[in-house]
């Protein structure tokens, strides 16, 4: 052993148990060194650890097999078109045919793309146009240039004239 102990020997000095120590005057059965007998077996088959790798959860399992590509006949043509369209399809047209509960998922999926679409929600358009207006009248622009016909105000030259008056030039 590197340390000086005395063989049989834990490193506060007291003995091991006994019939629990090696040649080596190491300890047999411990830390790290459970007794052979429920030692697990090499290769026994029994799952332990992580996770197999290269198994997947079922939400990947879906995505790939919607991703797969199956052939389709559209206007008497074949053509080429994932599962997940196709399945898309194949629900319109029983919607189309007067399944009601097809019915129900085409209008519940359009409704949500409706509401999904996407664009600047209203009240950033109202900062944007406040924005635009406000730089127009900076710069003593036209307000039709930015799609607002309403008329604004702009300084008028006393203020502009007054302003100048206020701040010394010298320093």
């Amino acid at each position: 052993m590197s340390d000086n102990r005395a063989p049989g020997r834990g490193k506060d000095g007291k003995t091991y148990k006994d019939g629990n120590t090696d040649e080596d005057g190491g300890y047999v059965v411990g830390r790290a060194k459970p007794p052979v007998s429920t030692r697990f077996a090499a290769n026994d088959g029994r799952k332990r650890g992580r996770r197999a790798s290269g198994a997947t959860n079922l939400a990947t399992d879906w995505q790939k097999e919607l991703a797969e590509h199956v052939t389709s006949s559209e206007n008497g043509r074949k053509v080429r078109i994932s599962k997940r369209r196709a399945v898309i399809k194949r629900t319109v047209e029983r919607a189309i045919s007067g399944n009601d509960r097809a019915s129900e998922m085409v209008m519940r999926y359009g409704e949500r793309d409706q509401q999904a679409k996407p664009g600047v929600a209203q009240s950033d358009q109202d900062l944007i146009d406040a924005y635009l207006r406000d730089r127009a009248a900076t710069l003593s622009l036209d307000p039709e240039l930015f799609g607002d016909p309403a008329p604004v105000e702009s300084p008028s030259p006393s203020d502009v004239e007054g302003s100048a008056e206020e701040s010394p030039d010298e320093y």
